[in-house]
C-alpha cells in the first residue's frame, strides 16, 4: 500500500508516459490514416 501513496509520484510517471505514449499512438494513427486516403484519393481522381 505505501507504493500507491508514494510522495515520490513514482506512480504518476508511468501514467505521464502512458499518455504521452497514448497522444503519440493517436498521432502516429491520423499520420497513417493519411497515408493510406491520399494515395486513394490520388488513384480514384
Amino acid at each position: 500500500m505505501e507504493d500507491k501513496t508514494n510522495p515520490n509520484g513514482e506512480l504518476h510517471a508511468p501514467a505521464r508516459r502512458s499518455w504521452t505514449a497514448m497522444g503519440d499512438d493517436r498521432t502516429s494513427a491520423v499520420y497513417d490514416e493519411s497515408l493510406r486516403v491520399v494515395p486513394y484519393l490520388q488513384n480514384q481522381a
